[in-house]
Formats: structure tokens, C-alpha cells, sequence
């Protein structure tokens, strides 16, 4: 577990405003003994999942924050020649074949 209840709560009450989207994320379902993932023929794969919707914030501002080694997370930079991924055309210009 990286922290208690009590001490993310605390953090999160110390962390200034930032952007924030809601997104649906996939989990996957609780008691699912037999689930199994096979990377190279994923049709074969059993992962029972359940859709959660989640609040996800930009921690950038705040990355001084996280470490590996106190938190189990690190922030690396990703630069990229796109500057609005709302424009698809751009990101496909940029990312597509």
C-alpha cells in the first residue's frame, strides 16, 4: 500500500487546484481467481473487468512530490511535437504511418 487513508487525504487537502478529468478506467473484477493474461494472444486471455469512472488529476505541478522510492511512482517527461491533442488530425499527422 503506498500510504494510509489518512496521510493521502492530507496530501491531497495541501495540493493547490490543478486540472482534472473524469475518465472511465477498467479494473479488473474482485474474486477472479482464474483470470489470466496471455500478452502474445490476448483473445485467449480471462480478465473479468468492471468500469469505474475516475477523477484523474495533472500532478505535474506537484511532482516534486513523488518518487519511486516514497510514493512507488515516478513522472517522467514525454515531450511530444503535438500541442493539441484535441486536434486529431495533428496528433494523427504526427503519430500515424
Amino acid at each position: 500500500m503506498v500510504g494510509d487513508a489518512a496521510t493521502l487525504t492530507r496530501e491531497a487537502q495541501r495540493r493547490p487546484v490543478g486540472r482534472t478529468v473524469r475518465a472511465q478506467i477498467n479494473y479488473l473484477e474482485d474474486d477472479t481467481p482464474d483470470s489470466v493474461w496471455y500478452a502474445a494472444d490476448s483473445w485467449r486471455s480471462h480478465m473479468p473487468l468492471r468500469m469505474e469512472t475516475m477523477e484523474i488529476e495533472d500532478v505535474r505541478p506537484i511532482r516534486d512530490r513523488f518518487s519511486l522510492d516514497r510514493k512507488g511512482i515516478f513522472l517522467a517527461d514525454a515531450p511530444t511535437a503535438v500541442k493539441d491533442f484535441g486536434d486529431r488530425a495533428a496528433a494523427a499527422r504526427t503519430y500515424l504511418p
